[in-house]
């Protein structure tokens, strides 16, 4: 099974008037190179369509990740794409830390604001959502077409 999108959504602080406006992504199956860099590909597009002021990626229903010397080049993409101030944060899920920490640490180098964390709290607010936005991967339940 490939990876697959189960939610893309910009989510808004709906108490702020401005708002600050997240990109949400939760991915599930087995990532690869060609669909991380899809993602950062659609991270370019919501930059300037959306004007997000954060990002939040979701890996708790992913099921694998691909080859650690796929991440380093993936690592060298994000640290010429992210731009700096970004706040981003890495759901990692049952995922060992490590896999995430060279995402994280290109993003730094970028000069964004990039955070691995275990639970949707952490995540929200690391960027700025309020307390009481809720997680969108609690009440989500697939489509299962016939």
């Amino acid at each position: 099974m490939s990876r697959s999108i189960l939610i893309n959504t910009v989510i808004e602080n709906p108490d702020i008037e401005s708002g600050n406006r997240i990109w949400y992504v939760a991915v599930a199956g087995q990532a690869t190179l060609d669909s991380a860099m899809e993602t950062l590909h659609e991270l370019d597009r919501r930059l300037e369509r959306d004007h997000i002021w954060g990002v939040i990626i979701d890996f708790r229903r992913l099921d694998t990740f691909p080859n650690p010397d796929d991440w380093t080049r993936f690592a060298i993409r994000v640290r010429l794409k992210l731009p700096a101030g970004l706040r981003s944060a890495l759901i990692r899920g049952d995922h060992p830390r490590a896999l995430l920490a060279k995402i994280a640490k290109a993003g730094h180098q970028a000069g964004a604001s990039v955070k691995v964390v275990d639970f949707w709290r952490e995540a929200a607010a690391h960027c700025g959502l309020a307390p009481d936005v809720a997680d969108p991967l609690e009440d989500y339940e697939p489509l299962l077409v016939d």
